[in-house]
């Protein structure tokens, strides 16, 4: 098995990579436009995301940690998010706006 990588989109590449086959792609991609934009707006992370709030509303899962939980932590939380719900590799995505 290979390694996982980062990969690092800007929304269009985005859009015309993952938002457009299904109309609930399309539905998730003008999610994901809304969050990019208030974050962009507000230039806070926290400003626009509680967990509970930005799952109901934006139908994303945002998690955020830093340095002060270690590496170890850091290191499990991306194994797991290294992987689909089928458990293959896929990039964690950095969006670039």
């Amino acid at each position: 098995m290979g390694e996982a990588e980062f990969a690092r989109f800007t929304l269009a590449e985005i859009r015309q990579q993952y938002g457009e086959s299904t109309p609930r792609r399309q539905f998730l991609f003008r999610r994901l436009q809304t969050v990019t934009r208030l974050l962009s707006k507000t230039g806070s992370l926290l400003d626009v995301f509680q967990h509970d709030l930005g799952r109901l509303y934006y139908h994303a899962d945002v998690f955020w940690v830093t340095e002060v939980v270690g590496r170890e932590h850091i290191e499990a939380m991306l194994a797991v998010f290294f992987h689909d719900r089928h458990g293959a590799l896929q990039p964690i995505v950095e969006v670039t706006v």
